[in-house]
């Protein structure tokens, strides 16, 4: 079936500055009729729902939002009718139209950013009401749902949800009818559609059966004859004739929602079908064997008759087959590959926020005026030549606009002030105002997610107290890009439910980076990553005088030795610097306890990651006596080369970060094994740039040469391959998610099976990726990619968290035993 693109031709035809006309003759608009919320909302959800919406749609879009924000009263009721140059022409009320118009509301916070903050505020004043109607509360339910996935910790989306599903209720116990209603009335889909994001959502496991047992009979009873035969616009019960005229296509399009959403939680091909079902209907595949849409004009016509059609092209059928075509599409975009019968996306999606912004310091003065000045003396002196007065008032009206975006900005005012200190005259007496007020000269604000957010892990958190049975509390790193393309390490947490929900806890907003104090050394260590950055024999002076595990202290004791001494002064000045740079990239660091995991940013510290720490791939290390560590390979980037150092942790508090050494530390993409092999370390390596590779380590910090595993074969991933995270332990052996790249530089996800006892020999590997990225994932600052750095299994399930195209984060389900069992087969 080839489904014809979506035109918007009519539905501008329609509409005018104010809104969309209700009513058509033909093609033509009855103005006369004037407007109503009801379809001005679907509009909205149309319009901004639409993948590469033009200048001309996204301006229409504005004008449904106006429309309907101007359709609200301050209690949260809307109007529904307006007439055309007049005023409302109802009470405001909260039935169907308070219902549709929190969908839509609820649609442009989820899908347009620009609308976003309008939206989301009548969404909000809207949504602390309740209707006593079922498809009302389903409609604003759906609306709830797209604010959630956006703004997953929205109490007022939560409730509005929760009271939904309990309105809506379970299916009744009447044979052959599972169904919460004694007759099937109109937009029915809506209502299994508004439990399945409840069930999804809210981790509710009965509503999301209740939701899947409904639309499953649903699609059932109107299916007929191999097509769709919907119920009638005067609804259906047991023992009325069938097939019912007239058919809406409301009712249609409400099924392609329902059955869309069911594919994306499910996989499962019966909601495809049933989706595509709905696209057949409105091109003939019907009880009339007669198109409802009009090529021409873009328009839907109103309804399907015995006979025919209703020729009229009004805003409520248009609408709807834009809806239909608009999911089928996205349906059918899915590449070829991307093993929809095996996973299942989620709905929550994590953005880029740019709000979250930490500070550090601002140097000005490292730019040299033309008379050789440094521009930091002459900021000072500006400052320092400023009245009382103006010092007072320019630091009130700094905290004022900056101190609630930070935890203690009076102490970084403070801590910055120290670094500039030394450029004060000698003999000026500074106040505390004045100094507080330097260091705000000398402090910036840095947006770390301000470009992307992307590629993440997930573990287990340490804490797993007070939660329901089941349920799996855990910690998501994220890779954040800011100005300059400076990646940091950031986090997310949440739980998992036993139902297979997701919900992430609210990131906060008041971030913090760590204390960083230097590391303790060994001498074997220092010597060895000598070697691989020039002779090492040359340093031998250096090292007898280190104990065997040195700190920085004992280092500057034995460096000012060798200055004493006096050696060879080339060998001596350049051995001292690698020295002392190694020493530099070796580090712990601090994070207040009582802040949230979420509010804690790692930011680039050392030199070999001055621009950047990319990629981290956390894994909980269970060692022998069982012990729990939690490590986590990285990337350093100092803007020219790339190396993998490692974290460890016990808390998320207290870390350490070390750099790695020997041939299989190379480039990116190393990832732990979760415990040791006869005492050793495991550990994949992308050592060629192109291959998955394992080494060992006695230490984890010096590794041995590599043996290859797996080389680029097929078309997916036929320019280079790497993993996805550390192996996963199973009952089959270990599994080891991969990444591809083939053409065009696009990214898939794959999976393959080592033997559990040793892990360098392979039992199966899959020939297909069984993620790549669809059409609403694949835009974005890199495009065309999906790319995990680590999951999990809770629950039989293997939760995949992953980025798409380095412009949001969302997570997959996958089936462990059926993944397992494809790749023994493989």
């Amino acid at each position: 079936m080839t489904i014809p693109a979506v035109s918007f031709e009519h539905l501008f035809h329609l509409s005018d500055e104010t809104g969309l006309f209700e009513h058509a003759e033909l093609t033509e608009p009855r103005t006369e009729h004037g407007y109503c919320v009801d379809d001005v909302a679907r509009g909205l959800i149309v319009a901004v729902r639409e993948p590469n919406p033009s200048d001309r749609l996204v301006a229409l879009s504005r004008v449904y939002l106006r429309f309907i924000i101007n359709a609200q009263t301050a209690d949260g009721r809307f109007h529904n009718r307006r007439g055309l140059g007049q005023g409302w022409q109802d009470e405001a009320a909260l039935e169907d139209a308070w219902g549709r118009a929190l969908w839509g509301l609820g649609t442009a916070v989820a899908h347009s950013p620009a609308l976003a903050d309008e939206a989301l505020a009548g969404f909000n004043i809207g949504a602390i009401r309740r209707s006593p109607w079922s498809r009302a509360m389903a409609f604003a339910a759906l609306g709830a749902a797209e604010v959630l996935r956006i703004e997953p910790h929205s109490v007022i989306a939560q409730e509005l949800l929760a009271d939904a599903a309990k309105l809506i209720g379970s299916p009744s116990d009447v044979r052959d009818w599972t169904w919460p209603e004694s007759r099937l009335r109109y937009s029915n889909a809506a209502l299994p559609e508004a439990l399945l994001a409840a069930g999804s959502l809210l981790g509710d496991a009965t509503a999301l059966a209740d939701g899947y047992a409904m639309l499953r009979w649903l699609l059932d009873l109107e299916t007929a004859g191999g097509h769709l035969s919907v119920a009638p616009v005067g609804g259906w019960a047991i023992g009325e004739p069938k097939p019912g005229f007239d058919q809406q296509p409301i009712e249609v399009a409400a099924m392609a929602d329902a059955c869309a959403l069911a594919f994306e939680l499910t996989g499962d091909p019966r909601w495809k079908d049933g989706l595509l079902s709905c696209a057949a209907w409105f091109l003939g595949d019907n009880d009339a064997h007669t198109a409802l849409n009009d090529p021409e004009s873009g328009g839907g016509c109103d309804g399907l008759e015995r006979d025919g059609r209703n020729e009229n092209q009004g805003a409520e059928s248009t609408l709807a087959l834009i809806s239909t075509m608009q999911q089928a599409h996205g349906i059918l975009a899915i590449p070829v590959g991307d093993d929809h019968a095996l996973v299942r996306r989620g709905t929550s999606v994590l953005r880029a926020d740019p709000r979250r912004v930490i500070s550090k310091i601002y140097l000005p003065g490292q730019e040299i005026l033309e008379s050789g000045v440094s521009r930091a003396d002459a900021v000072i002196r500006r400052i320092l030549a400023m009245t009382d007065e103006d010092v007072s008032l320019t630091l009130a009206a700094t905290v004022r606009q900056f101190d609630w975006r930070h935890n203690d900005l009076h102490a970084t005012f403070l801590e910055n002030y120290a670094l500039v200190a030394h450029r004060i005259p000698e003999g000026v007496e500074v106040s505390a105002k004045r100094r507080d007020l330097i260091g705000a000269y000398y402090t910036q604000e840095y947006a770390i997610e301000g470009a992307a957010l992307l590629n993440p892990s997930m573990v287990a958190h340490p804490d797993q107290t007070h939660l329901a049975p089941g349920a799996l509390r855990f910690i998501m790193s994220v890779r954040a890009v800011g100005e300059g393309h400076i990646s940091s390490i950031g986090f997310r947490t949440g739980v998992l439910t036993a139902a297979g929900g997701l919900r992430f806890d609210d990131p906060g907003t008041q971030l913090v980076t760590p204390q960083v104090t230097p590391a303790t050394i060994s001498r074997e260590f220092l010597r060895d990553a000598l070697a691989e950055r020039t002779d090492a024999t040359i340093a031998r002076h250096v090292l007898s005088l280190l104990p065997a595990q040195f700190s920085q202290s004992d280092l500057d004791v034995a460096l000012a030795s060798v200055r004493r001494d006096r050696l060879t002064r080339g060998s001596s000045d350049a051995i001292v610097d690698q020295i002392r740079w190694i020493a530099s990239c070796n580090y712990g660091f601090h994070f207040p306890a009582h802040r949230p995991l979420s509010e804690r940013v790692i930011y680039p510290t050392s030199a070999d990651e001055s621009h950047g720490a990319e990629d981290a791939r956390f894994v909980r290390f269970t060692e022998d006596d069982g012990t729990v560590t939690y490590y986590a390979t990285y990337t350093a980037f100092d803007g020219s080369h790339v190396a993998p150092r490692l974290l460890k942790t016990d808390d998320f508090v207290t870390f350490e970060s070390t750099q790695l050494i020997g041939h299989a530390a190379k480039d990116k993409g190393m990832a732990l094994f979760p415990r040791r092999f006869d005492g050793r370390y495991l550990a994949l390596s992308r050592w060629d740039r192109e291959s998955i590779g394992i080494a060992s380590s006695a230490d984890g910090r010096k590794w041995g040469d590599p043996v290859t595993l797996l080389a680029p074969k097929h078309p997916w991933e036929l320019i280079q391959m790497g993993n996805g995270g550390s192996p996963i332990e199973t009952s089959e052996g270990w599994l080891v998610l991969t990444h591809g790249v083939g053409p065009m530089r696009s990214y898939g996800i794959g999976a393959v099976l080592l033997d559990r006892d040793d892990p360098t020999k392979l039992i199966g590997s899959l020939s297909h990726p069984i993620l790549t990225p669809t059409e609403d994932e694949r835009e974005g600052y890199v495009p065309n990619v999906v790319y995990t750095c680590g999951a999990l299994v809770h629950n039989d399930n293997l939760v995949l968290p992953y980025g798409c195209s380095d412009s949001a984060i969302r997570v997959a389900l996958i089936d462990v035993a059926e993944l397992l069992e494809r790749l023994r087969a493989s």
